[in-house]
């Protein structure tokens, strides 16, 4: 039943080795790093689709995959994790694509509309790097160009704080971004931003959902 399922989502096979991680990374996170995720059935969708998210800790990709259970998620994440042996092993084993921050990185980009003509779910932190913030600032256009050549449904997510030690953190997640509209201007740099800013205004929009909901809880 499972295998007619995952089949019909189109979705890829998860390798041993990110299924056995991401078990133990769920076992773990429930323990130290508790995160609430509201909406993350809409995780549960025929692939490709990339999830573009905030990002304050290097735990957030943790997290995001934890709650994650249908897909294996090809993590676009700095190069310079790959510096080690050990942590090479491990993101090699994990699929993640490394890029090279600050810089134009051709060859990740191939690799991330490469992962996505291959059915996978890709994950990338547009903003390039861990913000203070929790809103989307600063937004690498690369990410509207990988979305308007591959076509792929794009789901937005956010976190309402840094996740830390024994304290909840709360991850929304979004309905899709429409952009059928953007994909015949083409993916010249004007149109990347205008789709960069509709991602923008995705997260804010999940900023003001997770305000709501902390006033009503303060409220009762």
């Amino acid at each position: 039943m499972a295998n007619k399922k995952q089949k019909e989502n189109n979705a890829p096979d998860k390798s041993v080795f990110y299924s056995v991680v991401r078990w133990l990374v769920n076992i773990s996170t429930k323990i130290f790093f508790p995160s609430r995720c509201i909406g993350k059935e809409k995780f549960n969708r025929k692939n490709p689709y990339i999830i573009v998210s905030t990002h304050q800790s290097f735990i957030d990709p943790v997290l995001i995959a934890a709650h994650n259970k249908w897909h294996q998620i090809r993590f676009l994440g700095k190069s310079s994790l790959r510096n080690f042996f050990l942590l090479r092993w491990i993101v090699d084993g994990l699929g993640m694509i490394p890029v090279v921050r600050h810089a134009t990185d051709i060859s990740a980009m191939r690799e991330c509309l490469k992962a996505l003509k291959n059915q996978n779910v890709l994950c990338i932190f547009p903003e390039g790097t861990r913000k203070q913030t929790h809103e989307l600032n600063d937004l690498a256009s690369g990410v509207g160009l990988i979305a308007l050549k591959s076509q792929a449904p794009i789901i937005p997510l956010y976190f309402d704080r840094k996740p830390r030690l024994f304290r909840r953190t709360n991850i929304y997640v979004g309905d899709e971004i429409f952009f059928e509209d953007l994909i015949p201007l083409g993916t010249g740099k004007d149109n990347c931003a205008n789709l960069m800013e509709r991602i923008r205004l995705a997260t804010i929009e999940l900023a003001e959902v997770s305000k709501a909901s902390k006033n009503q809880v303060k409220n009762e």
